[in-house]
This record gives C-alpha cells, structure tokens and sequence, in this order.
C-alpha cells in the first residue's frame, strides 16, 4: 500500500555497512534477495500449517545469475490461528459478511536461507568520492576505510578494491495478525556473511585480512494497517530498522530507523491513490512527502 519500498529488508548492504534506496540485488550486499531463479515447492497440512522449500541460483554482485557452481537453499515452515484457513477449506463454515476483509487471526512463520557466492567478486565503493548528504545510499561506513591500507583510485574515482562472500546466511521470522479493522504484521532477519576482501592493483588480489571477516546484522519491521471506515480507504504506519554488529574484525556499520505513514484511497478497481510521508529517524532533514494516482487499464 506504500509508495516506500521496506528498505530495511531488501536494501542491506553489509560489505559497505548501509542501507540504500533500492538497494542491490547481489551476493552478501542484500539482506534477502528480492529476485533469484529456481525452483520451489510448498503446501499445506489441514489447511493450518504451510511450508516451503527452494533451491536457486546464486546472485551475485550487480544481479549476476549463476555466477558459480554453487546454488541457495531456503526454508519456511508457518501456522495460522483463527481465521479464513489458507486453502480456504473452511469456507462454507466460516462466518462472512460483506466487510470480507475482517477475521480475527495470528499467523506465525520462521524461515532460513542460506548461500556462497564464492569467486564472484564486486567492487567496493571509492571512500573519497562525493557523498550527498541526504541520501540513504550513502549512510556508509566504507570498510576500507577504517583498515589504514593504501586506496587505489582510478582516474574515475573508482576503487578496484573487490569483496567476495564465501558465505552467507539469514534466519528469522514473520508475523500477522488482523483483528478486525486492524491488521499488524512484521518480520526480524538475522544476516551473517562471511566475508574476503582485497585490493586489485593491476589485475593482481591481495588479500586485506584485516578487512576479512565476518559481517553481522539484524534487520526488523512492523506495520499497522487500519481500515479508515471505508473498505477502501486504508491508514498505513511503518517503522523499520537496521542494527549492524561491531567486532574487532567487523567495523560497525551506521544502524538506521525510518517511519512511514500513508493513507491510501482504492477509489476504484483500477485506481489507487496515496498521500505518504516518510521520516530517516537518524537524520533530521532526511525526509519527504509525496502523493501519487495509480491507473491501471
């Protein structure tokens, strides 16, 4: 229902320890990816408990599919209470009305996935190129900053300074619950990536153990949903955040709140507008305001 992408899921990049806009599809600089091709199952048990599992390609640094042997595994295993069962095998004796979109119902899921993205290899960022300094993306502590080597700088104002994630894993959980009117839902990931990283001077890696290691990070969300007296008017309010681990080998990244609140009108089927304002809770004049008119013939 938001304009605001949840950033704080899908737009993790612990290699350079921020959170960016849009984020990256690639490797360990995502907390989960958003896109991956493979294969996947799942199902339901007496229409209560779900499951899934998958088997993808690996991603790599700037959306490279299969970039090694290696493949990723998922898992997630959910129950819900009370409620429309998921495969709506207790539709007849469900009590309906025309205000179809309330139940009273917990849903719980946990999941894991987990990758190597080895010999895939992707380009740190230049610590010296010019920062904006309301941007998201650039919320960052570049590693290779904090380690006291040599920074090569290409004429660009690139540097061929390369990180490869041997391994990486995320386990957590989701939840949703809707109780009438309101619907509460969230999610927690836990992230650990093992990570090399190493200077290219003319084709030439040296590795930077200093800057090799073990990068950890949780990343969380909730979000209200409430029906605003009409089924089609819908109230939206959303605070996620990124909190990064600090170690000797693992530089502590800037940990990173947003709130977003929005207020959606599906005046149609086929029409949708949205007054939203969204908060950067670490930075004061990171903000902005934005309404939008969706039509889709």
């Amino acid at each position: 229902l938001t304009l605001a992408n949840y950033d704080a899921m899908f737009s993790v990049d612990p290699v350079q320890a921020s959170v960016g806009e849009g984020g990256h599809h690639g490797g360990g600089s995502i907390a989960l990816p958003a896109i991956s091709r493979g294969f996947e199952a799942f199902g339901f048990v007496k229409g209560r408990l779900t499951w899934a599992v998958g088997l993808v390609s690996g991603v790599g640094p700037d959306g490279v599919f299969d970039g090694n042997s290696s493949k990723d595994v998922y898992g997630r295993l959910g129950y819900k209470w009370g409620g429309l069962a998921l495969d709506g095998s207790n539709a007849d004796s469900y009590a309906g009305s025309r205000k179809n979109w309330r139940e009273r119902s917990l849903r719980l899921n946990v999941f894991a996935y987990g990758g190597d993205a080895s010999g895939i290899f992707g380009e740190l960022e230049d610590e010296h190129a010019e920062d904006e300094p309301h941007d998201d993306s650039q919320m960052a502590i570049v590693l290779s900053s904090t380690a006291g080597e040599e920074i090569h700088d290409d004429d660009d104002g690139t540097a061929p300074n390369l990180f490869e994630n041997s391994r990486s894993t995320r386990y957590g959980f989701d939840f949703n619950w809707t109780f009438d009117d309101l619907n509460v839902f969230g999610a927690w990931v836990s992230g650990e990536d093992e990570l090399r990283l190493f200077i290219d001077d003319g084709g030439h890696r040296e590795l930077v153990p200093s800057l090799t290691g073990q990068r950890d990070y949780e990343a969380w969300f909730i979000e209200a949903n409430l029906v605003l007296g009409y089924p089609w008017l819908v109230g939206v309010a959303r605070l996620e955040g990124v909190d990064f681990a600090s170690a000797a080998d693992n530089p502590r990244g800037q940990d990173w709140r947003r709130a977003t609140i929005s207020v959606t009108g599906l005046l149609r089927a086929n029409l949708k507008c949205v007054l939203e304002h969204t908060r950067d809770l670490n930075v004061s004049k990171n903000y902005s305001t934005s309404a939008a008119i969706s039509l889709v013939f």
